[in-house]
């Protein structure tokens, strides 16, 4: 018994050094990881923040880039000093410096903005570029002379010929220098040109008979593309700051595969006018506009546009407007359809560092032509909630969900009340500021006191989009 108690205690401290080592053992392990750890984790953070300030960038939200941006250098700045040495970290840090410089230039917050590219004076791959924004910034200031001599050091350090082709111009502009001359055969590009095109497949599992707006118990594939172009005539910018005055021009497209019956063609022509007012920005637009549909004339309609928009706080967006169209036809068929409509708008948007809620509410009232059987002049109350979330820099998924309720004067032969819901969910891959692909599924569901305009479909749609 005392040897088989001796050999049993051996066996339980045997295993119990064993299971301290090992703990131990994993204990010194994670240790030894630990600062590689805590440089991916530091890595990943410093990513995070600058993708967030990219976004809030492209979104016109500043305050927030310049908040995420401060946050990335203060993590820099909290680097151990061998670390921060490292050639990826100086890298990071450089291109930090030039965008908080160009976000406080946006602010015009000329000091802080100075302060940031002059940190870049010493970066033989960035001295040109630091030169030229401390030469502009100087110029805000009044600064004539302080101007004119860092963008001659600015083309002096350039190391591209379309660097010091600019600094050339602006010291052109600063009264110096003769004006650089383009190559022959090359043509300006006029600033400020907005152009998109879309192009689409979907399915769609009840066609929609658009004059009516009833199902036609059919499904079918689809085509579909959409072009877009907004040409400033006067002043450049998006108004924000500065007014302008945009021609602006636009095609649509649907053309079914099995039939021409349900195919639907736009096209609109128009001017559009923004300028600052008091921190919003005012737009009015005049369009007009042509619709074809079966490849018929449809509809050739006149359009009037209110717009009032402004910026809350650091990334709140909030959008009111008003539409007037005018609706006549050339075709007998769809003379029932002529007539008016009004239309107003508000839709609010809230948005985080990676979340989006934009909260949307339509009335709209129509005044038609109609027939003595059927009225087609409805009034309109639509409910919108849309919520995105963004997953990394390149990916958002969506989710959107409507509400309308379309009420419709009686006839003697009608007492017509809709009810529609609409969700949406959706994809969006944008890899870069032109490229930009959408995946997209849509049920509607459409219920009416008059059965014959109750209708469910489906469709599902991929988008590409290109921005030039």
């Amino acid at each position: 018994m005392g040897s088989i108690h001796i050999r049993l205690t051996f066996w339980l401290c045997l295993f119990g050094m064993l299971v301290v080592c090992g703990a131990s053992g994993v204990v010194a392990a994670e240790a030894g990881n630990a600062p590689e750890d805590d440089q991916q984790a530091l890595q990943s953070r410093f990513r995070q923040l600058t993708a967030q300030a990219k976004q809030a960038w492209q979104a016109d939200a500043i305050n927030q880039a310049r908040k995420h941006y401060e946050q990335a250098l203060e993590l820099l700045q909290s680097l151990p000093p061998e670390q921060a040495r490292q050639a990826v970290w100086t890298n990071r840090r450089q291109r930090l410096y030039y965008n908080l410089g160009s976000v406080c230039y946006r602010q015009q917050d000329w000091r802080t903005s100075r302060a940031y590219f002059l940190k870049l004076q010493r970066h033989p791959k960035m001295a040109a570029l630091a030169n030229y924004n401390l030469a502009l910034i100087a110029n805000r200031q009044g600064k004539r002379q302080e101007a004119i001599a860092y963008m001659r050091k600015s083309h002096r350090l350039a190391r591209s010929a379309s660097m010091r082709k600019l600094a050339a111009k602006q010291l052109h502009k600063l009264g110096v220098g003769k004006k650089p001359t383009a190559k022959p055969g090359l043509a300006k590009q006029s600033p400020g040109i907005d152009a998109y095109v879309y192009l689409g497949h979907g399915y769609d599992s009840n066609i929609n008979f658009v004059p009516l707006g009833i199902g036609a118990g059919e499904s079918g594939n689809f085509f579909q593309a959409i072009g877009l172009l907004g040409v400033p005539i006067a002043g450049n910018g998006t108004g924000r700051r500065r007014p302008v005055l945009s021609l602006l021009a636009s095609g649509f497209l649907t053309n079914y595969y099995s039939s021409d019956f349900n195919d639907y063609g736009q096209a609109e022509l128009g001017l559009r006018y923004r300028t600052p007012v008091s921190g919003w920005r005012f737009g009015g637009s005049l369009h007009l506009k042509h619709s074809s549909y079966g490849h018929r004339d449809y509809q050739r309609n006149g359009v009037f546009e209110l717009r009032l928009d402004r910026i809350l706080g650091k990334a709140d967006f909030l959008d009111l407007r008003y539409r007037y169209e005018q609706i006549t036809t050339p075709s007998q068929i769809y003379r029932y359809l002529e007539g008016n409509r009004h239309q107003l708008r508000a839709s609010l948007r809230f948005k985080w560092s990676s979340d989006q809620l934009t909260l949307g509410y339509l009335l709209e009232k129509n005044n038609r032509r109609n027939t003595r059987k059927r009225n087609y002049s409805p009034l309109r109350n639509r409910l919108h909630l849309r919520y995105q979330k963004a997953l990394g820099a390149a990916h958002k998924l969506y989710i959107d969900v409507a509400y309308r309720r379309s009420d419709y004067e009686p006839t003697p032969t009608q007492d017509r009340l809709d009810n529609r819901n609409d969700l949406e969910l959706g994809w969006l891959y944008a890899p870069d500021k032109h490229w930009q692909f959408r995946l997209r599924g849509r049920d509607t569901h459409n219920r009416s006191t008059d059965t014959v305009f109750s209708y469910d479909r489906r469709m599902i749609m991929l988008n590409l989009r290109y921005r030039f």
